[in-house]
């Protein structure tokens, strides 16, 4: 309560908060859409559609799956494009001044970019490097250094044989391990991290 009426004393405060939970569930028509329990206040699963909790059950549902021997893809695809809808960023981003909420968004954060990964892994294991790629770049956008996500997407773009042009080679870039590549197929530059030593005949021919 503190974090919403920090000026009001102990008393006043809890009185706002019964007046703001009466208001909410006369506002959403549901008695029972806001519970409390232990001291506790809670939406109503029953009740409320929260994005937070689709996304959640989503991944789930995606990291079982591919573990699957053989998993339903179809089904999977479009799991995997509910996600995409659902994950727009971090968790309360602009809310960076709460430290309750900086665990959920570390944790979202890290479970999207691991099923990304594995859902990654299962296209590979299908011959579906198109759709495989295009998961490790969704996970380079969550987290621009995700390396494993770079090393994925070069196999990919390797194994479908795409004509790489090395549009810029900056040199602080090299010495990390980092090249600046682009390919048809997708709208713009990215950094990508590669084993440099296997890669110098094609950078000095350049």
């Amino acid at each position: 309560m503190d974090a919403l009426w920090n000026e009001s004393e102990g008393d006043r405060a809890s009185q706002c908060l019964a007046t703001t939970v009466y208001r909410l569930r006369e506002l959403l028509r549901a008695k029972d859409a806001v519970l409390y329990a232990n001291g506790q206040l809670a939406l109503n699963p029953r009740c409320c559609w929260v994005d937070v909790w689709a996304l959640e059950r989503h991944l789930l549902a995606i990291e079982s799956a591919c573990k699957a021997p053989c998993p339903d893809i179809e089904a999977l695809s479009r799991r995997h494009h509910e996600i995409v809808q659902l994950y727009r960023g971090d968790f309360l981003d602009a809310d960076r001044n709460y430290p309750w909420a900086e665990t959920m968004r570390e944790q979202l954060r890290a479970r999207y970019l691991r099923v990304l990964r594995a859902w990654g892994q299962c296209l590979q294991q299908l011959d579906r490097h198109e759709e495989a790629a295009l998961a490790y770049h969704q996970g380079l956008e969550i987290n621009p250094l995700a390396e494993e996500c770079y090393c994925q997407l070069m196999r990919c773009l390797i194994t479908l044989d795409r004509q790489l042009l090395f549009v810029r080679q900056m040199p602080q870039q090299r010495s990390l391990g980092m090249l600046v590549v682009f390919d048809r197929t997708l709208a713009n530059p990215m950094l990508v991290r590669v084993q440099l030593q296997r890669l110098e005949p094609l950078l000095d021919a350049a």
